[in-house]
């Protein structure tokens, strides 16, 4: 019985995200980020140059703006439905997807079942990734889904050039992604050498 506790636990936190992603949408309460984001990201999707319109500023080359190329990655989604709630669809399910690498990084480290669960729902409440699901789409749900793959992959795939792969998509989402990226490498290399002194 113990071994169907995850996909009880799993199936219901995907209802729980895809549900609270969408509530802001059925309830008419996006903001403004959440337009820019998705006429750039319906722009990528139909192979155009992204231009948003800027109330002061008038037309903006978005990746002049801040340079976010692995919104690229999000594009595709708009092929599925050209309704606006698709990205916060997207939005719920590599929330979702950050949960799974979450307790697959967990279990891979030989944690209990029960241990890696608790895990995972410490990571769902907290604000930081709650917030973006609450009020608006951000790129941090999934740029997080990319560094997790960056710290399994350096932790158990050294020698894969996959690691700087994911690395390099998950700097493309956000310019002050360099400094978790280099907390991640830095706490990587810490918990190694830890283990060569004890």
């Amino acid at each position: 019985m113990r071994k169907f506790y995850p996909v009880i636990f799993f199936g219901f936190l995907l209802v729980f995200l895809l549900l609270f992603s969408l509530q802001n949408y059925y309830s008419f309460k996006l903001f403004n980020d959440f337009s820019v984001y998705s006429q750039t990201i319906w722009q990528f999707s139909r192979f155009k140059l992204p231009y948003y319109n800027h109330v002061i500023f008038g037309r903006i080359f978005f990746l002049g703006d801040h340079f976010n190329p692995s919104v690229l990655l999000v594009a595709p989604f708009y092929w599925l439905s050209s309704n606006i709630s698709i990205l916060l669809i997207e939005q719920g399910i590599v929330t979702f997807l950050n949960c799974i690498m979450i307790y697959f990084i967990a279990r891979r480290k030989s944690l209990h079942i029960i241990t890696a669960m608790i895990l995972v729902t410490a990571f769902i409440i907290f604000p930081g990734t709650l917030q973006p699901l609450l009020w608006d789409w951000h790129m941090e749900s999934s740029s997080a889904f990319f560094l997790l793959l960056f710290i399994y992959y350096f932790l158990y795939k050294k020698k894969s050039s996959l690691t700087f792969f994911w690395a390099i998509i998950f700097l493309g989402f956000k310019e002050t992604n360099a400094l978790s990226l280099f907390l991640s490498v830095y706490g990587c290399f810490w918990k190694v050498e830890g283990r060569k002194n004890n």
